[in-house]
């Protein structure tokens, strides 16, 4: 319910103050008499553009305060979510300068058009010929009927009950989408961890490869070498072998003639006791070297999987890779009794 309107410094108004009382109010006069003044002075409180021309010509601002009883009005709630200070009694006042700027205020507390707008469209209704009645509002309507049905406590307690299911409704959001990213988590935790499984890592499988791979490149020339080797120590001509076993003879010969010998016997023994294993071994180890072109390619591609794995994954070693391996193995595990 409107109480007092007070009016200064505005179009031709030097001050005027209006206290209103219980019941039914009018305000009459002859045209011009400046009705349509005050209908103006109250618009401008409740949330209408302002215009410099409104102040009273020779004043530097103009100030419009009003005020309501609306303690039957239900507004707790709309100056809790505007973070007002409720107060049964409610004072609007409106400042404007000639500078063009202008203020508002509910209950002493700063607020923008917007929030003043729409708390003035809760308190008055003000409309003339050809202007819709606010009685056409679907919501006003509703909140006419609840006042006149006193449904002041069901209606707080559907507000509480609606705020909850809001928050509800926001944290079964919020756990929906958590949920999702685990999901793509794990769908992407399971894609790195098959292809770190299909793969069927071993520690030191990779330095084994690399070697292998460096011997079956070089196939042929180790197989040459080798059989040179073997040539060199125990060939049919000029065999080292046989050239030691022949002088490892006559030292022993001469050694019972001459005993200073023994030492040099037993030199030429051990080398020639050691290169004829040496011969030996190299024969082995030709007949072992061999071309296997199939096994090369398969080196190849098994050395290539493993360092796009390394690649992909940042790390240079086998090791490293099944470390990444557990750890996805965890995660997954983990997320199982998320």
């Amino acid at each position: 319910m409107l109480k007092s309107l007070f009016i200064r410094n505005f179009v031709l108004i030097d001050q005027l103050d209006i206290r209103f009382e219980n019941g039914f109010s009018v305000i009459t006069g002859e045209t011009g008499a400046g009705k349509s003044i005050i209908l103006g002075a109250l618009a401008l409180a409740l949330g209408q553009r302002a215009d410099v021309k409104s102040i009273k010509n020779g004043s530097d601002k103009c100030v419009i305060e009003i005020s309501f009883d609306i303690s039957a009005y239900e507004l707790e709630t709309f100056f809790q979510e505007k973070e007002l200070e409720y107060d049964p009694l409610c004072i609007i006042r409106r400042e404007l300068y000639s500078s063009g700027k202008s203020r508002a205020f509910v209950n002493d507390s700063p607020v923008s058009l917007s929030v003043l707008k729409e708390l003035g469209g809760q308190l008055i209704d003000i409309h003339s010929q050809h202007q819709n009645l606010l009685l056409g509002d679907d919501r006003f309507q509703l909140r006419v009927v609840d006042v006149m049905a006193g449904n002041s406590s069901l209606l707080d307690a559907y507000h509480s009950d609606f705020i909850r299911y809001q928050q509800q409704k926001h944290a079964l959001k919020t756990l929906q989408a958590k949920a999702g990213r685990i999901k793509e988590e794990e769908d992407y935790n399971r894609f790195q961890l098959q292809q770190l499984q299909e793969s069927r890592l071993e520690e030191g499988e990779q330095d084994a490869l690399e070697r292998e791979l460096e011997m079956l490149s070089h196939a042929e020339e180790i197989k040459s070498g080798l059989y040179k080797i073997n040539r060199l120590l125990e060939g049919e001509e000029q065999s080292i072998v046989s050239a030691l076993k022949e002088s490892l003879a006559t030292a022993e010969n001469v050694r019972r003639y001459y005993p200073e010998m023994e030492m040099f016997v037993e030199r030429l023994r051990s080398a020639y006791l050691d290169l004829n294993d040496l011969s030996s071994e190299t024969e082995t180890m030709q007949e072992d070297v061999e071309f296997d072109p199939n096994r090369l390619e398969w080196v190849n591609e098994r050395l290539h999987t493993l360092y796009s794995l390394e690649q992909k994954h940042r790390v240079s070693t086998v090791a490293e890779l099944m470390e990444i391996q557990s750890d996805y193995e965890k995660k997954i595990t983990g997320n199982r009794f998320l």
